[in-house]
C-alpha cells in the first residue's frame, strides 16, 4: 500500500518539450535509415532522388489507409491509458502508460521518412501535392496525439528523484569542466563563420563559373556553409555534453558521414569540369574551415579569437545547456523531497504573521 501512496504522488505528465526532443531524435534515426536505403536501392547518391520521388508516389497511392489506422490507433491508447487508471493496479497503470508513451512517439517518428518521400515526389510532379491539404492536417492531429501521449512516460517517485539527483551531479561535474572564455552571444560567431565559409567557398567557385552558373553556385555554397557550421557547432556541444562514450561515438560517425556526403559532392563536381569544377573546390575549403573551426585545439588558439570559434560558441551553447539541466533537476528534487521545503527558516514576514495570529488570538 505504502508503494502505491508513492507512486499516486508521482506527477501525471511531463513537459510536452520532453516528449518532442524525443519525437525529434527517433524521426532523425528513422530519416537516416531511409537515407541509407535511397543510396543503396537506387544505386547511388545520383539515383537516390529518383528512388525517393517513386517510392514517395506509392506511399501517396497507400497513404490512406494507413492514416486510417494511425489515428484511430494513438486515439485507442488514450482510451486504454485512462482506462487502466480505473482498473487495473498502479503500478502496472503507470507501467501501462510509458509502454503506450512510447509506441506513441515511435509511430509517429516512423511517419516521417513516408511524409519526406511524399513530398519527393510531389517535387517531382507538382501535380501531386493538392495531397498535402488532406495530409498535412492529419499529420499534425498525429503529431499532437503523439506529443501528449509521449507525456505520459513519467516513472515513479524514486526513480525521478534518483534520476533529478544524477542528472544535477552530472550538470555540476560538466560546468565545472568547461572554459570560461566562451562568448556570451554564440550565434554571432555562428553567423560569423558561416559568413566567412561561404565568402571562401564563392571565391574558388566563382573562378571558373560562367555567367549562368553563377546563382546557383551561391547557393550551393552558401546552403553547405550553413548546413556544415551547424553541423559543426551542435556536433561539438553533443560531444561537450554526453553522458557516455557511446554517445559521442554515434555524434562522431552521423557526423563524420555529413561531411563524407560533402565530399563525395566535391568530387562529382571536380571531375564534371567547367563551369561546376570550381564549386568542388569552394565545398571542399568550407569543410575544412568548419571543420578545423570546430576541432581546433584550445591551447593552439589565440585567446582573442577563442571565442570566435565554432568551438567556443559550442561552449557557451553547452554551458546554457548544462545550467538549465541542473536548474531543472534542483526544481525536481525540491518538488519530491517536500521536507527539504519544510526545513527552510521562516521569514521576517512569516513571523509577523504569527505574532499577530496570536495577539489576536488571545
Amino acid at each position: 500500500m505504502a508503494d502505491e501512496k508513492e507512486i499516486g504522488e508521482v506527477p501525471t505528465t511531463r513537459l510536452a518539450r520532453e516528449s518532442v526532443v524525443e519525437i525529434v531524435a527517433m524521426s532523425w534515426v528513422a530519416v537516416v535509415f531511409t537515407a541509407v536505403i535511397a543510396v543503396v536501392a537506387g544505386g547511388g547518391w545520383t539515383n537516390a532522388m529518383d528512388w525517393a520521388a517513386t517510392s514517395g508516389e506509392s506511399v501517396l497511392g497507400e497513404i490512406g489507409w494507413g492514416l486510417g489506422i494511425y489515428v484511430p490507433t494513438l486515439l485507442a491508447f488514450y482510451a486504454i491509458i485512462f482506462g487502466g487508471q480505473r482498473l487495473a493496479a498502479q503500478a502496472t497503470a503507470w507501467r501501462l502508460r510509458r509502454v503506450l508513451g512510447l509506441v506513441a512517439e515511435a509511430m509517429f517518428a516512423s511517419f516521417v521518412p513516408a511524409l519526406l518521400l511524399m513530398g519527393v515526389a510531389c517535387l517531382a510532379e507538382p501535380a501531386r501535392a493538392g495531397a498535402f491539404f488532406v495530409i498535412g492536417p492529419v499529420s499534425a492531429v498525429m503529431f499532437f496525439l503523439a506529443v501528449q501521449l509521449g507525456g505520459f512516460v513519467v516513472f515513479e517517485t524514486r526513480h525521478q528523484l534518483a534520476a533529478a539527483l544524477g542528472n544535477h551531479e552530472w550538470a555540476a561535474r560538466r560546468l565545472g569542466a568547461l572554459p570560461t572564455w566562451s562568448r556570451k552571444s554564440p550565434w554571432v560567431a555562428i553567423l560569423a563563420n558561416a559568413l566567412a565559409a561561404s565568402v571562401l567557398g564563392m571565391v574558388a567557385s566563382f573562378s571558373s563559373a560562367r555567367p549562368n552558373a553563377v546563382l546557383g553556385l551561391f547557393l550551393l555554397c552558401v546552403l553547405t556553409s550553413v548546413g556544415l557550421v551547424l553541423v559543426g557547432t551542435f556536433t561539438s556541444v553533443l560531444l561537450l555534453t554526453a553522458r557516455d562514450r557511446i554517445t559521442g561515438v554515434f555524434v562522431r560517425i552521423l557526423s563524420i558521414g555529413i561531411y563524407l556526403v560533402v565530399v563525395i559532392l566535391a568530387a562529382e563536381l571536380l571531375l564534371s569540369g567547367p563551369p561546376v569544377g570550381g564549386a568542388g573546390i569552394g565545398l571542399i575549403l568550407i569543410a575544412l574551415l568548419t571543420v578545423t573551426s570546430a576541432s581546433w585545439p584550445t591551447p593552439g588558439v589565440p585567446a582573442a579569437l577563442r571565442p570566435w570559434t565554432l568551438r567556443g560558441a559550442a561552449t557557451a551553447l553547452a554551458r546554457v545547456s548544462l545550467e538549465r539541466t541542473r536548474r531543472e533537476a534542483q526544481e525536481k528534487i525540491t518538488a519530491l523531497t517536500p521536507e527539504a521545503t519544510d526545513a527552510v527558516s521562516p521569514s521576517l514576514a512569516d513571523w509577523l504573521s504569527a505574532g499577530v495570529h496570536a495577539y489576536r488570538s488571545s
